[in-house]
């Protein structure tokens, strides 16, 4: 299972995240290591091991593993993920 992020991924982020957090040292570093990957390569691969249906784990080329909201993400490659259904779709009872 693979990623391709968007050209402007941390564009998104910035756009997603109020402008009040995501500044400290961790969101630096954070921002910092996305845009390491996005200079080696805009497709990755997934860490399988926990999946979650709004972000993904990648690998880093440094070897850490980052998460990544899927707001970034263009497309995702033989996703293994399991669909889930549509919420709105199911009836609720009173």
């Amino acid at each position: 299972m693979k990623i391709i992020l968007k050209e402007d991924a941390l564009i998104e982020h910035s756009r997603s995240v109020p402008e009040h957090m995501g500044y400290g040292q961790s969101g630096i570093n954070w921002r910092k290591s996305v845009r390491e990957m996005m200079d080696s390569s805009l497709v990755h691969e997934v860490d399988t091991q926990y999946l979650f249906e709004n972000s993904f784990n990648v690998k880093h080329p440094m070897g850490h593993i980052i998460g990544i909201p899927d707001y970034m993400v263009s497309e995702v490659i033989d996703d293994i993920r399991e669909k889930k259904e549509n919420k709105k779709s199911k009836k609720m009872k009173l």
